[in-house]
C-alpha cells in the first residue's frame, strides 16, 4: 500500500513538474520580444475562424493553411491592373522565400472565382500558390474587416477596387505582419521571415 502511494506521489510530482515546465516555457516563447526593426508593420490583426475553401479542397481553415508561415493578399481573377502586378510580385517573393512559406490569394469575388477558375488563374503564375474562397458573404466581410480592408465597385468600370497589401501569418506572431508599400521589396520580406524563424 505504501509502495503504491509512493509511486503515485512520484508520478504526480513528475507530472506537475512537466506541466509547470511546459506552461512556463510556452509562455516564455510566446512572450519573447518581437524585433522592432522588421520591414513589415506589426499589427494586432487576427483572422476569424470561418469556413474556407481552396482551389483543391472543399473544406479548409487557417490552421491547416498555416502549417508553415503564410503570406496572404486579396484580389480576384478578373482584376485587370492591380492583381496581375501583385501576382507578379508573389512570383518574385516565392523566389526569395522558397519553401519556407506558403503564398495565398483570397478572392473577393467568390461568386465568379470558382475553384476551377482560381486553379486555372493561379497555374499561370506557377505551382504552390493557394487560392482561398469564402462562400458566405458575411464570413468574407469578417475576414476583410480583420485585415482592415475594404472593397467597392468602381464608378467608372465593372471592376472591384481593393487594396493590394501583403500580410504574413506567422506562428511566432500574435497578430499579422503587414506590408503596405506599393512596391515592396521581396528580399526585405524574406529577411523578416528569416528573423522570425530565428526567434
Amino acid at each position: 500500500m505504501k509502495k503504491s502511494l509512493v509511486i503515485s506521489s512520484s508520478f504526480t510530482a513528475l507530472l506537475g513538474v512537466f506541466v509547470w515546465f511546459s506552461f512556463f516555457q510556452s509562455k516564455a516563447i510566446a512572450n519573447k520580444p518581437v524585433p522592432q526593426n522588421l520591414y513589415g508593420q506589426i499589427t494586432p490583426f487576427k483572422l476569424p475562424d470561418v469556413p474556407l475553401q481552396t482551389q483543391h479542397q472543399d473544406k479548409s481553415d487557417w490552421l491547416t493553411l498555416s502549417d508553415k508561415p503564410l503570406f496572404i493578399t486579396t484580389g480576384f481573377t478578373n482584376c485587370p491592373h492591380v492583381c496581375p502586378m501583385t501576382m507578379a510580385f508573389y512570383q518574385q517573393l516565392k523566389g526569395s522565400v522558397g519553401d519556407k512559406a506558403n503564398l495565398a490569394l483570397i478572392t473577393i469575388d467568390p461568386n465568379n472565382d470558382t475553384q476551377e477558375v482560381l486553379n486555372e488563374y493561379l497555374s499561370r503564375y506557377g505551382e504552390n500558390f493557394i487560392g482561398i474562397r469564402v462562400d458566405e458573404q458575411q464570413h468574407l466581410d469578417q475576414i476583410l474587416l480583420s485585415l482592415k480592408q475594404s472593397y467597392t465597385l468602381s464608378k467608372h468600370s465593372e471592376y472591384l477596387e481593393h487594396q493590394s497589401y501583403i500580410y504574413l501569418l506567422h506562428p511566432k506572431l500574435e497578430g499579422l505582419l503587414v506590408y503596405t508599400d506599393s512596391s515592396p521589396d521581396p528580399k526585405q520580406i524574406s529577411n523578416d521571415l528569416e528573423t522570425l524563424g530565428n526567434l
